[in-house]
């Protein structure tokens, strides 16, 4: 099983921060704050595989040289 691309992360953030957002609207409170804690938890996912993903282009980049 491959690891979700950065894109795909924020893409889940974004639908979670929506649905934050919907829930919100309905005044239901603890779910908005659910889905805002599921959006936080994506973001920080998708700034780690980021870095990996650098880490990565880095170590390759210096082998080549």
């Amino acid at each position: 099983m491959s690891y979700p691309t950065p894109d795909k992360l924020r893409a889940h953030a974004k639908h979670a921060r929506q649905m934050a957002d919907e829930y919100r609207s309905e005044g239901n409170h603890k779910m908005a704050d659910r889905r805002d804690e599921d959006a936080n938890w994506y973001e920080i996912l998708c700034a780690r595989e980021e870095w990996r993903i650098e880490c990565e282009r880095a170590e390759h980049h210096t082998e080549a040289a």
